[in-house]
């Protein structure tokens, strides 16, 4: 069974736990630990309605418990039923200040209050909390793993290392800190120190399957495929576990999802995903992540309903709390999906004004930026990523499209290079540098990276059609007509391929070409633009000439037509 850190406590056998309470409430009917105790082990096993009842009882026997309001917020949490969540989150609270103004030096107390404050969104006053509590206690080693958790989210990648190194030293079998911990070095690119954390994490915690699951991500990474699967398929088995002992837990479902998509198992991904929304219908996050396997799938009705839907309750999430970060950076990465890029931009911007620490949120804010044209606020986008983190790749693979957009040659493969250098396994450098050399007409350097990037990804739609340009400004049309099926085929949803498939089509295959042409410019209309696809790098005088049949053919300017007046 995978490790539950949200209620502080672990059962190992849940179902004999739950038969170990029964007898007690039997014999003693009135204490109210028994009942906090089953409601605990139903919420192991998934079955959330009957933790609330027993939590509702135990509250009925004792109603000042802010420990029980706080546990049974996070099963109404679990429900989707936000408002009963955040209710019992402020009782909470105002039992833990009661507890506070008679018991000011009780660092237990300031501890469980920060906890409350995190989980309402108030991160400033959790830190508080947390500080009072280690002035008070300066040796508990939860208090620095939730602080470090806190630090985590708002981007401060060193002091959430330290406070989890803090509470590591303080509890040196802390398999959760090493974990964390392991995220942490993951983001900042140290593969190696998050490998090794993740391996302490797993020889202290044996079935830790969330640490087989994220130390084989890694390791695919890495290019070491038996390695990744390897933990993949031991970390499938572990949820597979969780399961059998627990039908209804959605994050069993949830968690499985990410070891079949690291295998490439999209179909039973997709099967675990729904799976998961039977059980909790309105947990938006799976609608987002399910909305981009169907994406990839190239299921466009499927994969819009579920950004749609994953929208509605982001918006309600941000109801709920206006300063929900994390809610507002999603709600924009489903609207960017959708291809509204400014109401993306606008909630990126947004989430930046609330957490101005969180680097993901300037690299996505700056490759819409760049999508967009706006080269210098992408640019300072991605300033502000590498400022916040330094080993951050794809921020200086975003700098280095825009530097290379902007001419600025050096700066590019500067920052290619760092690219390259932080993760020598990734492709997106070497995908770069092909890119810049092409622009220069060093046509065997080009190739030279662009296979290289190939080697290390063979499913990278993007380098695969970028290799397809070459080949067609070379007139090995077949290679190139080869190279854009190939991406197309692993990514339905690339517009650029789809298109250039189309104009090598033409001549020869017109009814084909015309249906690929349709279909690529309901996902970019901006591509019937011929200075449009001048501005991009890989578009040659020799396609864009053999665009323009295409283009003014009387059936693609009737659909240019009709498509703009929609």
């Amino acid at each position: 069974m995978s490790k539950l850190t949200v209620i502080g406590i672990y059962i190992s056998r849940a179902t004999e736990g739950i038969q170990d309470f029964n007898q007690a409430i039997i014999i003693e009917p009135d204490y109210e630990v028994s009942y906090f105790n089953r409601g605990t082990a139903y919420y192991r096993l998934g079955d959330y309605k009957g933790a609330i009842s027993d939590y509702t009882k135990a509250l009925e026997l004792k109603p000042d418990s802010g420990w029980t309001y706080f546990i049974r917020a996070s099963a109404y949490k679990e429900l989707g039923d936000r408002q009963r969540a955040d209710d019992d989150y402020n009782k909470a609270l105002v039992y833990y200040t009661q507890d506070i103004n008679s018991y000011p030096k009780d660092a237990d107390t300031y501890y469980k209050r920060g906890n409350v404050y995190s989980r309402l969104g108030n991160q400033k006053q959790a830190i508080i909390d947390y500080n009072r509590a280690i002035s008070l206690k300066p040796n508990n080693a939860d208090v620095y793993y939730s602080r470090g958790g806190i630090y985590s989210d708002l981007g401060d990648k060193k002091q959430a290392i330290n406070d989890y190194t803090q509470a590591i030293k303080f509890k040196q079998n802390y398999a959760d800190a090493y974990y964390s911990r392991a995220i942490v070095y993951s983001d900042l690119g140290y593969n190696k120190q998050a490998i090794d954390d993740y391996t302490q994490a797993i020889k202290i915690e044996p079935i830790y399957s969330n640490a087989y699951l994220n130390r084989g991500y890694i390791y695919k990474n890495l290019g070491d495929k038996q390695k990744a699967n390897a933990d993949n398929n031991q970390a499938i088995a572990y949820y597979t576990q969780d399961i059998k002992d627990s039908p209804n837990n959605a994050d069993a479902f949830y968690r499985r999802v990410n070891a079949y998509l690291n295998l490439e198992d999209k179909k039973r991904a997709i099967d675990d995903y729904t799976q998961s929304l039977k059980i909790n219908p309105i947990n938006s996050n799976v609608y987002l992540d399910r909305g981009n396997v169907f994406r990839d799938l190239g299921d466009d009705k499927r994969a819009d309903a579920d950004y749609n839907q994953a929208i509605a309750y982001y918006t309600q999430d941000i109801k709920s709390n206006p300063n929900n970060a994390i809610a507002l950076f999603n709600r924009g990465k489903a609207r960017s999906n959708l291809r509204d890029k400014q109401g993306a931009i606008r909630d990126y911007t947004k989430a930046i004004h609330i957490n101005p620490n969180n680097a993901d949120i300037y690299v996505d804010r700056g490759l819409l930026r760049r999508d967009l044209g706006d080269k210098q606020g992408a640019i300072a986008d991605f300033d502000e990523a590498i400022r916040i983190n330094s080993n951050y790749l794809l921020a200086y693979v975003g700098r280095g499209g825009v530097r290379n957009d902007l001419g600025d040659n050096q700066g590019a493969i500067s920052d290619y290079n760092q690219a390259i250098n932080i993760n020598p396994n990734n492709a997106a450098g070497y995908n770069g540098l092909g890119v810049l050399y092409y622009s220069q007409g060093k046509i065997p350097d080009s190739i030279a990276n662009y296979k290289k990037a190939i080697e290390l990804e063979p499913k990278n739609s993007i380098v695969i059609s970028n290799l397809a340009f070459i080949e067609y400004d070379q007139r090995n049309t077949q290679a190139a007509i080869k190279h854009w099926q190939d991406a197309i085929a692993i990514n339905r949803q690339s517009d650029e391929s789809l298109f250039a498939l189309a104009v090598a089509l033409y001549k020869d295959k017109p009814q084909q070409s015309l249906e690929l042409a349709k279909e690529a410019l309901r996902l970019e209309p901006r591509l019937a633009n011929v200075d449009y696809l001048k501005k991009e790098r890989l578009w040659s005088n020799i396609i864009l000439n053999d665009a323009k049949p295409l283009l003014t053919s009387p059936e693609i300017q009737t659909f240019i037509t009709t498509n703009m007046k929609k």
